[in-house]
C-alpha cells in the first residue's frame, strides 16, 4: 500500500498545489484511461489470431494510444487537455468503427461506446468540447440510422439478437 501511494504522489505531483475537485477528477480520469488501456491489452491477447488481425490492431492499438497520451498528459498536469483529447479521440473512434461495421452491427456494439464518452465529456471537459462532442455522436447516430433501410434493420438475426441480449426488445 505504501508502494501504490508513493506512485501515486510521483504521478500527480502536480495536482498539490490545485483544488480538491481538480485533483480528484486528475486521479479518476487517470484510472478510467489506465483500466481502458488494460481492457484493450487484453482484448488484444483475448482475440489476436481469432479475428482479422489489422481490424483488432487498428482498434486496440488506437484506444490503446488515446488512452496512453491521457495519461501521459494528465501526469504532466494538463487535466482540460487529457480529457478533451481523451473524449474527441473516442469520439473518431467510434466514428471508425461505425464505417468499419453494416448498420445493423453498428448499432449493437459501437453505439453502447458512445454513452460513456458523452458522460466522460460532460464530466471533465470544458462546454466547446462537450458541444462538439454531442454534435459528433448524435449526427452518427442519425446518420449510421439513415444508412440502412428499417426493414434491413428488423430482418437481420444480429440486429434482433444483439438488442435481444442487451435488453432493448423484448
Amino acid at each position: 500500500m505504501i508502494v501504490f501511494s508513493e506512485y501515486r504522489k510521483k504521478i500527480f505531483i502536480r495536482y498539490t498545489e490545485k483544488g480538491i475537485v481538480e485533483r480528484a477528477s486528475a486521479q479518476f480520469l487517470f484510472t478510467i484511461a489506465l483500466i481502458f488501456f488494460v481492457l484493450m491489452l487484453i482484448t488484444f491477447i483475448t482475440f489476436a489470431g481469432r479475428v482479422d488481425f489489422i481490424k483488432l490492431l487498428v482498434s486496440c492499438l488506437s484506444s490503446m494510444l488515446s488512452s496512453f497520451v491521457t495519461m501521459i498528459l494528465i501526469r504532466k498536469g494538463m487535466l482540460k487537455s487529457a480529457a478533451s483529447f481523451f473524449a474527441l479521440f473516442q469520439c473518431l473512434i467510434s466514428i471508425a468503427g461505425t464505417l468499419a461495421r453494416p448498420p445493423e452491427l453498428a448499432m449493437v456494439t459501437v453505439v453502447y461506446f458512445v454513452f460513456p464518452v458523452l458522460v466522460l465529456a460532460a464530466m471533465f471537459t470544458p462546454r466547446v468540447v462537450q458541444g462538439v462532442t454531442l454534435f459528433i455522436l448524435i449526427g452518427l447516430l442519425i446518420w449510421n440510422g439513415h444508412r440502412s433501410a428499417v426493414s434491413v434493420l428488423i430482418e437481420s438475426e444480429t440486429a434482433r439478437t444483439g438488442f435481444m441480449k442487451s435488453g432493448t426488445v423484448s
